[in-house]
């Protein structure tokens, strides 16, 4: 199994927060945090920015599929 953006964070919380890396990727703190815990689903290209600052640790599609996962199963049990 892969690790989530999610995972990444909470891994690495010492080293940066929601509010630096969303200042590195010119985004506001609540929408990447909206976006680590897959509360929307980023653009193709945020997801692919997001991937480089982090160095690859989690990928652009592992961030899109885990986006959609979350935000298909909360629209279902709507």
């Amino acid at each position: 199994m892969t690790m989530s953006l999610r995972d990444y964070m909470w891994i690495n919380r010492a080293k940066t927060s929601n509010t630096k890396m969303a200042a590195r990727l010119g985004i506001t703190r609540h929408h990447f945090g909206r976006v680590v815990n897959g509360m929307t689903v980023p653009s193709v290209s945020l997801a692919k920015k997001i991937e480089k600052e982090i160095d690859g640790a989690v990928t652009w599609d592992e961030i899109l599929d885990f986006c959609h996962t979350l935000v298909e199963a909360k629209l279902k049990n709507n």
